[in-house]
């Protein structure tokens, strides 16, 4: 079923774009919990931060469209 649900047209279109969806959501939360202030944007533009971002992106958009794709194949499986 892996398989199957990582190949489905549009899988990977949707995995960038919650990424993308949910890195900026996190870059808020950090902005508003640290005031938009100099401290922020310090730790924004680390490498580390950067590929935390990245990874935690990516993770999440990741679990969130295979959980949506999978449901999406089960119920046409459930259907014929």
């Amino acid at each position: 079923m892996f398989k199957r649900v990582v190949s489905h047209k549009g899988f990977w279109k949707s995995v960038a774009v919650l990424s993308l969806i949910y890195m900026a959501v996190l870059i808020v939360v950090q902005g508003i919990s640290l005031g938009f202030s100099e401290i922020f944007l310090d730790r924004l533009l680390t490498i580390k931060s950067i590929v935390t971002l990245l990874g935690a992106g990516v993770i999440c958009g990741f679990a969130i469209t295979y959980a949506k794709f999978w449901r999406k194949l089960k119920e046409q499986d459930y259907r014929k």
